[in-house]
């Protein structure tokens, strides 16, 4: 703080902590509307045992990683597709060849799959009727009718057909 324009680093630090602050409330904001919903519905519900509070419980907690793996899966498919058309690019101008474009389309599928075999790795769905937690294979995920956080597949445990949670694995 001796230096000439210890005001302006001063400032500087006090207006990054103010913009950590704010986004810190929007966060709590967030939690805050998101419990006071859940509130709203087990009021209106008397009818939630204690499997579904655990289910939603599980799912909140959830949310973040899920987020950030989804956020990777995307980048990365995105990375393999760049890696991918810059080959291609790379083979029609420099080699001037397109069978080594064409070449190329078997690896990009690999690549692509080898990425969606890692993501599954890390995720597992919960089912609403038994409440149990399973993994699946690329097969199951592949040909199973799906929402953005859903896919309808077959419990192991209870062998109920119904569109079960994607959930992020824990570490």
């Amino acid at each position: 703080m001796s230096e000439e324009n210890a005001d302006a680093v001063l400032e500087l630090l006090l207006e990054d902590h103010v913009q950590e602050l704010k986004k810190q409330v929007v966060e709590q904001k967030t939690k805050l509307d998101k419990t006071v919903n859940l509130l709203d519905s087990v009021k209106k519900d008397k009818d939630y045992s204690l499997e579904k509070l655990k289910d939603i419980s599980i799912t909140m907690k959830n949310q973040k990683s899920w987020r950030r793996l989804w956020l990777n899966m995307i980048l990365g498919i995105i990375l393999i597709s760049a890696v991918y058309v810059g080959v291609i690019i790379l083979a029609t101008t420099v080699f001037k060849s397109k069978l080594v474009a064409f070449g190329a389309i078997p690896v990009f599928f690999i690549g692509v799959n080898l990425w969606i075999q890692h993501y599954l790795s890390k995720i597992e769905y919960l089912c609403p009727s038994c409440h149990q937690t399973f993994d699946v294979t690329f097969k199951q995920v592949a040909v199973a009718s799906h929402t953005p956080r859903t896919r309808k597949l077959t419990c192991p445990h209870c062998h109920e057909k119904s569109y079960c949670l994607e959930l992020a694995k824990e570490k």
